[in-house]
């Protein structure tokens, strides 16, 4: 026999313990769809970048969503080049206009399709423009306590705040305790959906932005903070958003141009009720 056959045979055995490892507790269920593959592992792991690497790679892609007053709604992120932006349900339910400012100070109107999923309160509204700054979708499967994050966003409307911290936990909302999983539930989530908790610092207008790991990819769009408590934030895992990237949009949810304003017109239908020891940011 060839003394090459054995080399072969001891390099699968290998490759086939490697892949069969890291059977963890995961941040969100695999969601398939042509939209948002999730980012490929690598047999070597990648160079962390620093924080300051992370900014720069991640800032052109952050949006500021704006009411027609210019108060902000909160963020948004890009993750197509043609100019479709991923945020949380609640930054524009209810909404009549919306404009997104770029990173940059340049401003862009909204246009259709409009998709949303009121039960993982995530969004889609889309950009008129090409060629756009990006973000890869990374996957939110196996994200762990410890591990770095980033938060990028407009917390009180101040643009391209910059904050890192770490991933506390990843808990399912029927491990939450009472009051807070009665409020999650309230809003449509449901026992077994799982939320990441983190402890980089955001407040109101954060919401929508991205979570990005040491690599600049977005693992979670930031949702909610607790009201009675420091530090403790929660993003929708990423992995959520695949579906609703993929999702066609409702007859009755468009956007349309209002010449008379000079600004697109977002109808959307008003989010119910609100959350009591949960704050929407």
């Amino acid at each position: 026999m060839s003394p090459f056959v054995p080399r072969v045979l001891l390099a699968c055995f290998v490759a086939s313990c490697v892949l069969g490892c890291g059977n963890r507790q995961t941040a969100t269920k695999r969601a398939s769809g042509p939209i948002g593959t999730p980012v490929p592992l690598s047999s070597q792991p990648l160079k962390p970048l620093t924080t300051e690497q992370i900014a720069a790679k991640v800032l052109p892609s952050v949006v500021t969503l704006h009411a027609t007053d210019e108060d902000t709604l909160g963020s948004g992120v890009l993750v197509d080049p043609k100019g479709k932006v991923l945020t949380c349900n609640h930054v524009v339910s209810g909404t009549t206009y919306i404009l997104a400012q770029m990173n940059d100070g340049g401003y862009f109107s909204l246009t259709g399709p409009v998709a949303k999923d009121e039960h993982v309160d995530l969004a889609v509204v889309t950009l008129k423009g090409k060629n756009l700054p990006c973000l890869r979708l990374g996957d939110s499967t196996g994200v762990e306590p410890g591990q770095k994050v980033v938060a990028v966003g407009s917390p009180q409307g101040l643009q391209d705040t910059v904050t890192e911290g770490i991933v506390s936990a990843v808990r399912e909302v029927g491990d939450f305790p009472e009051s807070l999983r009665d409020a999650l539930t309230r809003k449509g989530y449901k026992n077994t959906d799982l939320l990441i908790q983190f402890t980089a610092p955001i407040s109101p207008g954060n919401s929508g932005g991205p979570l990005v790991n040491t690599q600049g990819d977005v693992i979670g769009i930031v949702a909610m903070s607790l009201r009675s408590g420091d530090n403790i934030y929660f993003a929708i895992p990423i992995n959520e958003a695949r579906g609703v990237l993929a999702m066609k949009p409702a007859a009755n949810e468009r956007i349309v141009t209002d010449s008379s304003a000079g600004r697109p017109a977002l109808t959307y239908t008003p989010r119910v009720g609100q959350l009591v020891p949960i704050q929407l940011i």
